[in-house]
């Protein structure tokens, strides 16, 4: 993973992730951190530090993930919380400073959308059409599931109150 300075293209920092390939995952920062996860092969999620220079994997690398760990949905960073869905439907809630565990739940089905963040709540579509909803909670809490008429691959858009899903040739409006 390299960091560059957009406005020139200058290298700022870079990390050794190992074997991953094919990154799919977006990165996402917050708390002073980018949190990414490293594609294909052993997919690892690394937490790092975005104030080095040079190469920083022995430096800057805070803590890393690598069991049930995405290889097409993007974490979702609510805060101090981090969650992830794994492509085989394993949910984990990570303390998003420390790496910490904080819970992991099977959802079941399979996924390639990333989750998004509405009204207190991680929303997570499988392939199969299932959308959960996951409380922003380091506590495990009761799962609220829907069903949507057709399989689910994109990541859903909020428009204001509204959600907007991409079904194979259909799109929904939900307010």
């Amino acid at each position: 993973m390299v960091s560059y300075e957009p406005l020139t293209g200058e290298e700022l920092w870079r990390v050794d992730h190992g074997d991953g390939f094919s990154t799919i995952p977006r990165p996402v920062y917050g708390n002073g951190l980018v949190y990414i996860c490293s594609g294909y092969a052993q997919s690892k999620l690394l937490a790092i530090r975005v104030d080095g220079r040079g190469d920083v994997t022995k430096s800057h690398v805070v803590w890393t993930a690598d069991r049930q760990i995405s290889k097409n949905p993007s974490p979702l960073l609510a805060g101090e919380l981090l969650f992830v869905i794994s492509d085989n439907g394993i949910c984990t809630c990570f303390d998003a400073l420390i790496g910490k565990t904080h819970w992991q739940q099977r959802i079941g089905g399979n996924f390639s959308a990333s989750p998004v963040l509405a009204n207190g709540h991680v929303f997570l579509l499988s392939h199969e059409g299932t959308i959960t909803a996951v409380p922003v909670s380091a506590e495990r809490e009761d799962l609220i599931t829907s069903h949507a008429p057709d399989e689910l691959k994109a990541s859903p858009a909020i428009l204001g109150s509204s959600v907007i899903l991409r079904s194979g040739p259909k799109l929904y409006r939900i307010n």
